[in-house]
């Protein structure tokens, strides 16, 4: 999340950094979680209840000030974050019910490596040419996992590039408000209107669950929210020039976890992918992130 105004603490690089991977930890806790889910219910009801508990957390922290603190003057901006984000989990949520859950995550978060794409081709702002150099690595990464030539297509593929897609604006939307928009004011909007937008399909694509789900779902809320507030102290502690890289730990964790709970042991062609994919992404942030640096105060700083 943006830095809003909390008070830097004194840096301390190894704790930032372990607040971060154990955030993205959450982040794969909380995919392995969708995954159990897959035969219990449905993506939409996953999605639903997911914001719909984290509304419940977050709503008393941010009235905490009174009403006023919901008063925004980008609601535009919250609406797109919103909107993108939702896109994304979904978009995510389904890739990993058709695909390998380490594959699907992957994918999804080669998100960094577009950002200079979406901000070129809509923005016509250049990146350095590092951060082109780490996006062209880490999308060479991509095409090893993806391996188009492979007889079998699997359309959980297009779910998970669509995720990155959205997941790159959400991103860079999180940036854009986090330069006037506390982080409980930016949680608030996105937890409300993600439940506003995705309660229709919910109602649409309603599956009824029992205990064992209900116990997937609450799950499901709390690692994303705990991952939330992980992040935030991260950053705290820690530039997201050092910490942002962090996000690609989510990928190892997810890989372990595929690993041991489903047997399913990374290929050789996803190993290097996901070398391939890391490695140009921490190139492609580091350099977009240090520039930011150069060119702005305060800098920005966003997570996923």
């Amino acid at each position: 999340m943006p830095s809003t105004g909390a008070g830097q603490i004194p840096e301390n690089l190894a704790f930032g950094a372990a607040l971060s991977s154990l955030s993205f930890l959450c982040t794969a806790v909380m995919s392995a979680l969708v995954k159990a889910t897959e035969e219990l219910t449905s993506t939409a009801v996953v999605l639903l209840f997911q914001n719909l508990i984290c509304l419940l957390f977050i709503l008393p922290v941010t009235l905490h000030r009174g009403w006023g603190s919901l008063r925004t003057e980008k609601i535009g901006l919250h609406l797109l974050r919103a909107a993108t984000g939702t896109a994304a989990w979904y978009a995510l949520f389904v890739a990993i019910t058709l695909m390998p859950l380490t594959n699907a995550i992957l994918l999804t978060f080669s998100a960094p490596l577009w950002m200079p794409v979406i901000a070129w081709v809509i923005f016509r702002k250049r990146a350095p040419t590092a951060t082109w150099v780490g996006a062209a690595i880490g999308f060479v990464g991509v095409v090893f996992v993806l391996q188009p030539n492979h007889q079998d297509f699997n359309v959980g593929t297009v779910y998970a590039l669509a995720g990155a897609f959205f997941l790159a604006v959400a991103l860079m939307s999180v940036g854009w408000l986090g330069a006037t928009e506390p982080m409980p004011r930016i949680l608030f909007y996105y937890f409300l209107i993600s439940t506003v937008l995705v309660t229709p399909f919910a109602v649409l694509d309603w599956k009824p669950f029992g205990a064992r789900a209900s116990i997937f779902l609450i799950g499901i809320a709390l690692t994303l929210m705990v991952g939330q507030v992980l992040i935030v102290f991260a950053y705290r502690y820690a530039s997201a020039v050092k910490v942002g890289p962090f996000i690609y730990t989510v990928i190892v964790f997810t890989a372990l976890i595929d690993w041991v709970l489903w047997d399913r042991a990374p290929t050789l062609f996803v190993l290097l992918g996901m070398a391939l994919v890391i490695g140009g992404g921490m190139i492609a942030i580091r350099k977009k992130s240090e520039a930011s640096l150069t060119a702005e105060a305060p800098p920005t700083v966003v997570e996923t």
